[in-house]
């Protein structure tokens, strides 16, 4: 059947092809690109390795890629020969959300990408790939063909004995301006390859590892400066990192004023709960930070190489992809075999005296010392003679110096008086700026000191532009990354300015030219003390970095590179004129957050899913004089459904070898006492490498048969929610609660206890629930999800769960709706009956916003009666191709409805460039 199918896929797009021979008129010729190279290039590749095309043209073109033997087919109404006898038409993208239906045009940026192994027939010594491009408004209908690309078919490489899977990494190290360090370790000895480009679909260079090894460090050179890189890690065709979260951008030349950012934290390696939490918010910050330090103390309970997995490269795995992190040697790193164990899972200069224990980088205008306060502070140790000379040597604006401990502070700590005596010293002398530590696990910063003393004393901003104001460095202790306690040993310690106890957290810092500004930001997201350090006027006004949709109908971020004025006078970022919606709609509202650069905007009446621009004018920074900024227009898209609840993210976890807690799915009740993770969660099925993402049950298998998760999140405005959508991916059942109350169930009978066994269902895909009437669950302020997940017994080989929440506002509808006439669908369900014999007619609506753009209406033709929405995943669908008319409305008329279809579920969706409606369900009725 399955083989009958992919001849209909290919009969049918051969009946599209030879439709379009039959017109006299070429549309606009585009390019078929692999690997971002020409076709004129030799291609070799293995089977099964990935090929990634490009097809470049004109905005909505539609395109099919053909692929079969080389052949030599004229078509002239093409406009050329078609080169290969096609063996298989293959659309250009999958739909990210139902992977059955897929693309067929080029996006708004006039490219389309696709990516799959390549499966030479038997026997092939070539194959030919050729793109055929059709008119952009389908007008004409025509094909075009570009360009042929050949591939060489070279032998396969041997294969390995499993499928490898990456156990740590990717991890980048000592990131500079024109090369970084990227490490991976594999569950077996095989070679690596790291390819890197601009941008994730052109592969520029690639670095190999030829060595089979189970660690594999690769130095990446020869990049430009400042630039952002996308990478991807593979052994031979078998690909092990790729994505938009792998990506990293290289420093600027040495002595470069451009603006940079980074954080700073200490103490963290538990692998606890606190630990992930913070994690979490140091990746969601935004704008990203360049780079981390890291000030000691990163393995509890004792710097253990078996604990380093869970206890850091598994919390900051998202982090430590993307940017490079610069670590400190602390007093538990070095508790188990003299920090071996620090030294081999670390690639640090090892330029200085002291090898890896001390060294020295800059960052743009910036000069960083790394010290060893661990090993030895006698006086005859040598790192303080280098310490000398490194800091005479640079001719950077601000030196920075970390290490583990503090020379002053009032935490779990008292002041490190060989610190004090020894180092100090030599910082004053060098006109150091800023000094970070760890060690005390809490969050403390300084005033302006000297000679041990306070040279300034404002709480907040000192000016080191002249002397004797210019001596002076401010002191920073970030030592709760994951351990908190109290101020108990000094809580009025005389040379702090700001101290915090009981709070997770970290430091934050951005430098721009003459001016340096920090915070701390702990595990809610809070910003707690803003301070600066400025050696000069700043003459540089803000800059509106980014946008992106927020809770709540119209609702938006703005966020910008640098703390704003707030409030609605002369450049107030609260000024609801400095925004506009398309470059006319004022905002109604603008609120600052506590971080001075995050402002959250509600526009007016904005149609949800399709593109906008936010023009942002007017706003100032909070120099004296305020800075005022130009105008700017970002990217907007108020996206019709926002996840509350997160993919992979934060839930509440009891293990269920006893029954739960009475209440336990209530708002209220309190899961302090619950093991903190990430999703996923559960065991086996080869779903949980170590290292990998999720939470491993590992005393579930022939334990016990259930377990409970529970994700809070917030709505201010319950009664501005129209409808929920429910998101799982599971093995085997589960039965899902909003504030306590039963909200959806799958495969688990009534009646359930901690000991219920469910029906079999493997975690293929994530499924989708709607959930008609749950909005009236919802409470201002903390709300709810919990599940409880079944296993079919209890030595099944696996278990797996991970979850979302999405809600959708109640006044403003969909960039796409698709209606029946009159009916219009609720999110996923049956929304019309057709009888055998009527025509099924269907209408797209997008709204002005989609005037004369091309709608595509995918209709699946093979789902198994009264399967229900979830069967809209399909192997096979058909396509049908309208415009929109100035109204943003494409109708679709077909039918009647064969008799052959009675009883028949079949889901649709209709789709431009930049939207697609929810899947809905025609019902074909006798």
């Amino acid at each position: 059947m399955k083989g009958m199918r992919t001849l209909a896929l290919v009969l049918a797009a051969v009946s599209i092809v030879a439709s379009a021979a039959a017109q006299t008129v070429n549309s606009p010729q585009a390019t078929l690109l692999l690997d971002g190279a020409s076709p004129t290039a030799p291609f070799v590749r293995s089977p099964g390795s990935p090929l990634r095309f490009a097809v470049r043209g004109a905005p909505f073109q539609p395109v099919l890629l053909a692929e079969g033997p080389p052949a030599s087919l004229s078509f002239p109404q093409f406009g050329g020969t078609l080169s290969c006898q096609p063996a298989l038409f293959r659309l250009n993208a999958s739909d990210p959300v139902f992977p059955g239906y897929a693309e067929s045009f080029l996006a708004a940026t006039g490219e389309a990408l696709v990516e799959f192994p390549f499966a030479p027939p038997a026997g092939a010594a070539s194959v030919v790939f050729q793109a055929l491009v059709g008119d952009p408004l389908n007008t004409i209908g025509g094909f075009t063909l570009t360009a042929p690309v050949t591939v060489t078919v070279a032998a396969a490489p041997p294969p390995p004995s499993s499928s490898p899977l990456l156990v740590r990494g990717p991890y980048l190290e000592q990131t500079g301006p024109a090369s970084t360090l990227l490490t991976v370790k594999l569950d077996q000895a095989l070679p690596v390859d790291v390819d890197v480009g601009p941008d994730g679909t052109t592969w520029t260079a690639t670095f190999a590892s030829t060595v089979a090894a189970i660690e594999h460090t690769i130095a990446v050179v020869g990049l430009a400066p400042a630039t952002s890189y996308r990478y991807r890690v593979r052994t031979g065709a078998t690909v092990l990192a790729d994505g938009p979260g792998f990506r990293f951008r290289t420093a600027p030349v040495p002595g470069s004023t451009a603006p940079f950012r980074f954080v700073a934290w200490g103490d963290s390696g538990t692998g606890n709960a606190a630990q992930i939490q913070l994690s979490q918010q140091m990746a969601d910050l935004d704008p990203a930070p360049d780079f981390s330090l890291i000030l000691g103390d990163i393995i509890y309970p004792a710097g253990e190489d078996a604990l380093y997995d869970q206890n850091f490269f598994l919390p900051y795995k998202s982090m430590l992809a993307s940017m490079s992190i610069w670590p400190t040697y602390g007093n538990h790193d070095a508790a188990t075999a003299g920090g071996a164990a620090y030294f081999a899972n670390f690639h640090l200069p090892a330029t200085s005296p002291g090898g890896e224990r001390y060294y020295s980088f800059d960052w743009g205008d910036a000069h960083f010392v790394c010290l060893d306060t661990q090993t030895s502070l006698a006086a005859s140790n040598p790192m303080f003679a280098w310490l000398a000379a490194d800091l005479a040597a640079t001719t950077r604006t601000w030196r920075i110096v970390f290490f583990h401990h503090p020379p002053y502070t009032g935490g779990t700590h008292s002041d490190h008086l060989a610190v004090q005596s020894t180092i100090v010293p030599l910082l004053d002398a060098a006109g150091v700026d800023l000094v970070l530590s760890g060690h005390s696990h809490v969050l403390e910063r300084s005033y302006l000191l000297a000679g041990h003393a306070v040279v300034q004393n404002d709480a907040h901003d000192y000016d080191k532009s002249a002397a004797p104001t210019g001596a002076g460095a401010v002191y920073a202790v970030a030592g709760a990354g994951g351990q908190v306690g109290p101020l108990t040993t000094n809580p009025n310690h005389p040379l702090m300015a700001f101290q915090l106890g009981g709070v997770l957290g970290n430091l934050v810092v951005e430098i721009e030219g003459q001016n340096l500004r920090g915070y701390f930001l702990d595990d809610l997201a809070a910003p707690h003390d803003h301070f600066s350090i400025t050696k000069g006027a700043d003459t540089t006004p803000p800059i509106a970095a980014s946008a992106r949709s927020d809770a709540g109908p119209g609702a938006a971020v703005v966020v910008f590179d640098e703390p704003v004025l707030a409030g609605v006078l002369a450049g107030g970022a609260e000024d609801p004129a400095h925004y506009l919606l398309d470059g006319a709609t004022p905002a109604l509202s603008a609120a600052l957050d506590p971080d001075l650069r995050t402002v959250r905007v509600v526009f007016p009446n904005v149609p949800f899913g399709v593109p906008h621009q936010i023009l942002v004018q007017g706003v100032a920074d909070r120099a004296t004089p305020p800075n005022v900024m130009a105008a700017t227009t970002l990217p907007y898209r108020d996206e019709p459904w926002r996840k509350v609840v997160l993919p992979g993210g934060h839930w509440d976890v009891f293990q269920g070898s006893t029954a739960p807690p009475p209440g336990f799915a209530d708002r209220d009740f309190d899961d302090s006492t619950w093991i903190h993770a990430h999703a996923p969660i559960g065991y086996g099925g080869g779903l949980f490498p170590i290292g990998g993402p999720g939470y491993v049950l590992s005393a579930m298998s022939g334990g016990y048969a259930a377990f409970y998760a529970r994700a809070e999140f917030r709505v201010d405005e319950p009664a501005a929610v129209a409808s929920l959508r429910l998101e799982a991916k599971f093995d085997d059942g589960f039965v899902a609660y909003l504030n306590g109350v039963e909200i959806a169930r799958r495969g688990v009978p009534l009646g359930q206890d901690h000991t219920t066994l469910a029906l079999n269902h493997p975690p293929a895909a994530w499924e989708r629930f709607h959930l008609p009437g749950a909005r009236g669950l919802l409470v201002a302020g903390k709300n709810v999800l919990t599940f409880e997940i079944h296993n079919q017994a209890l030595t099944s080989s696996d278990a797996f769960f991970d979850g979302a929440l999405s809600l959708r506002g109640a006044d403003a509808g969909p960039g796409l709706r698709l209606t029946a006439g009159d009916v219009v669908p609720a999110e996923h369900g049956v929304f019309a009956d057709f009888a055998v014999g009527d025509p099924l007619d269907l209408m797209a609506e997008g709204g002005p916003a989609a005037a004369f753009e091309p709608v595509r209406l995918v209709v699946g033709i093979d789902a198994a009666p009264e399967a229900g929405w979830h069967a809209a995943v399909l192997p096979f669908s058909t396509f049908v191709v309208a415009v929109c008319d100035a109204s943003g409305t494409a109708t679709f008329g077909f039918g009647p409805a064969p008799a052959a279809l009675t009883g028949f579920v079949v889901p649709v969706q209709a789709l431009t460039a930049d939207a697609s409606s929810p899947v809905a369900i025609l019902r074909i009725i006798p």
